[in-house]
């Protein structure tokens, strides 16, 4: 593969789409309208079918499902094959918006880490698709209002800020529930 970025061709082909004065670059519209998709299927999935059930059921507790019955190493398996064909399409789609590389799916991966967080957690898949969306329009805002360099900086800031949030109501006077518990 080498050091050099090789540039790809987008999926639709053609000039840039106008909605009043908003202008729209068709591979995005490409790229929302399959994680739309994606995200549809991957509820239908998770809530209908009985291999997404236990699949959730392994990851909550591998005791408890691997006592109904349930694979457990089988339902690894599955995860990681099905986390392969989702990276692997969102390399496919990703990569004629930006410069495909070695390692262009680490902060790509970080980003989407980050909105789920932002976007409640990692139990909640509509939460993560709704979160980072959010990360992507601020990170748009910011590229527009403040200089291109600290574009990357308002994804980790808002991780930040999002887990000491989360972890307010769990402090009481500078200590850990837990460890003020643990020593009583």
């Amino acid at each position: 593969w080498g050091i050099r970025s090789y540039a790809l061709p987008a999926l639709w082909e053609g000039g840039p789409l106008h909605l009043g004065s908003i202008v729209f670059q068709r591979q995005y519209l490409f790229v929302l309208g399959a994680a739309a998709f994606f995200a549809v299927i991957f509820w239908l999935f998770f809530t209908r079918t009985l291999w997404g059930k236990a699949l959730r059921a392994s990851a909550v507790n591998p005791v408890g499902a691997r006592l109904v019955g349930i694979p457990v190493l089988g339902m690894g398996g599955l995860a990681f094959t099905i986390s392969a064909l989702l990276a692997a399409m969102g390399g496919i789609l990703a990569a004629p918006l930006t410069l495909a590389t070695y390692d262009m799916g680490f902060m790509l991966g970080l980003k989407g880490f980050v909105g789920a967080i932002i976007g409640g957690g990692l139990v909640s898949l509509p939460g993560a698709v709704v979160g980072s969306l959010a990360l992507g329009l601020l990170e748009s805002l910011a590229a527009g209002l403040l200089p291109s360099g600290y574009r990357d900086a308002v994804a980790f800031s808002l991780l930040i800020l999002v887990l000491i949030w989360r972890a307010l109501p769990h402090i009481r006077r500078g200590v850990l529930l837990r460890e003020e518990a643990a020593s009583e």
